[in-house]
């Protein structure tokens, strides 16, 4: 065994055979700390199939023994694998509730394997005293498209009224039909938060909208770890739920007089959102992956070309390769005078850093909407970036000039005055000017709460960036 391969793996054997080296060094090298998301070795995991199962199973086993911090990565790539043999450990670690962002991946691995899970789900939904652990239950339950699945939420429903909020949003994941009229009978005991909820749910439902699963995201982007979160993924229904959870006080019931001013959900005004440049006034777009404006549409786009020729020059061919540099550079500028990586602590470094973590953001954005469209090197990267371009809003001639500070600082920088944890539903690059008053404001072009939003994260505007809209 190489030296690099862990220890722990050296002696274990899987059906009567010794874990490959090509094995072991892929799981020590997705156990590593940050930063970095070791993407090629957990496709190489994924690659082995049944035959990586046990040799991970036993690494995570062992992690939980002598309660180390569990390997993220290796979690990803069981719910990738999707075998049922995961399904034990993949629930205890949904179960640890001091550990979110494991437990969040957690469940959506039990979700991804389907079918053979729901009995230990079921379990823990109808039985855990811990409430974010039910909480995580039926989010991964509402995520199996199963009439078994579906009928335990449906009962669930009137049975755990500290949670109907997330079982109706579970219930909007894959909707049979019978599941409108169940959420309407509870509105009127409903207040605050959890109706709110209810509400947005049954809007969906009646609107027949598809409710955006991060399972069926791509899980090289959707896991990848983000400066704006302070390097951790993009959080998902049931993570700001928990969260929600463990840091608020319960909302008390509805008065009688409460009930007769609440409006019903369906007949509400949607009024719509709009969103323009602060500068010029014209509609902002994510068309190459970062929210511009038509002026501005073209000069990013000939910069994230100019970008792939410089990565080119450099010797680089993989778009992961330059993602992992990306981000160790971002971390090490953010750490490089003493401070934590959190992105609160952004506005305290050096202007040239800051203006070069506008630069490495672009990059990075860059390439996640190109990683996004299956570009995996950089000559892919060019067809792809190429392929956006008849796309491009027309425009009047740009003379020379350079992007302004505050456009950059608004649009581009996700780690600059990023949001604290308690609002992580709001988007900096969604942030207006000071003093921008009733004509910024009044220059938004409009989009509604069911379009997907501009910021290019795919997901519907009233799920992502509403409320920094204002």
């Amino acid at each position: 065994m190489k030296d690099h391969a862990d220890p722990i793996l050296s002696s274990y054997q899987t059906d009567g055979r010794y874990v490959s080296e090509e094995v072991a060094a892929a799981i020590s090298a997705c156990a590593k700390k940050w930063p970095g998301m070791p993407v090629r070795a957990m496709e190489g995991l994924i690659a082995h199939g049944e035959d990586a199962v046990g040799a991970i199973l036993r690494y995570i086993s062992q992690d939980l023994e002598r309660q180390g911090t569990l390997s993220y990565w290796l979690i990803v790539v069981l719910g990738e694998l999707r075998s049922p043999a995961a399904v034990e450990i993949l629930s205890s670690i949904m179960c640890r509730s001091e550990t979110p962002i494991p437990a969040v991946a957690a469940l959506e691995a039990l979700a991804k394997v389907g079918e053979p899970a729901l009995p230990e789900l079921r379990r823990i939904a109808s039985m855990s005293i811990d409430t974010t652990a039910r909480l995580f239950a039926y989010s991964a339950i509402g995520y199996i498209d199963a009439e078994e699945a579906h009928r335990f939420l449906l009962a669930r429903l009137k049975e755990d009224a500290r949670l109907v909020d997330i079982i109706a949003y579970a219930l909007t994941c894959h909707p049979r039909g019978d599941e409108l009229d169940a959420i309407r009978e509870l509105l009127p005991q409903c207040t605050g938060k959890q109706r709110r909820e209810l509400e947005d749910a049954i809007e969906q439902l009646v609107a027949r909208e598809p409710t955006d699963l991060p399972i069926e995201r791509n899980w090289r982007l959707r896991y990848r770890n983000l400066p704006q979160y302070d390097w951790a993924p993009d959080m998902s229904v049931p993570a700001i739920a928990a969260i929600t959870l463990k840091y608020s006080a319960p909302e008390a019931s509805p008065s009688p007089e409460e009930e007769v001013v609440l409006k019903d959900p369906v007949t509400k005004d949607h009024t719509e959102t709009d969103m323009r440049c602060n500068r010029c006034g014209t509609p902002v777009q994510a068309t190459t992956g970062i929210p511009v404006c038509a002026e501005q549409e073209r000069v990013i786009f000939l910069s994230q070309l100019d970008k792939l020729r410089s990565w080119k020059r450099d010797g680089y061919a993989d778009t992961f390769d330059v993602l992992e540099g990306l981000d160790h550079e971002d971390w090490h500028l953010r750490t490089g005078h003493g401070k934590n990586a959190t992105a609160a602590l952004v506005p305290m470094l050096p202007e040239a850093d800051r203006k070069r973590l506008e630069e490495v953001e672009i990059g990075r954005r860059t390439l996640l909407f190109l990683i996004e469209r299956g570009a995996g090197t950089l000559a892919e990267g060019f067809e792809a970036l190429k392929l956006v371009a008849p796309s491009l809003r027309a425009q009047p001639p740009v003379s020379r000039f350079i992007v302004p500070a505050s456009v950059m600082d608004m649009l581009l920088s996700q780690g600059i005055d990023a949001p604290p944890l308690a609002d992580l539903r709001k988007r900096p690059h969604l942030r207006h000017e000071a003093g921008g008053g009733e004509s910024a404001r009044a220059t938004r072009a409009k989009i509604g709460p069911n379009q997907q939003c501009p910021c290019g994260s795919g997901k519907k505007f009233k799920k992502c960036c509403r409320d920094a809209a204002g």
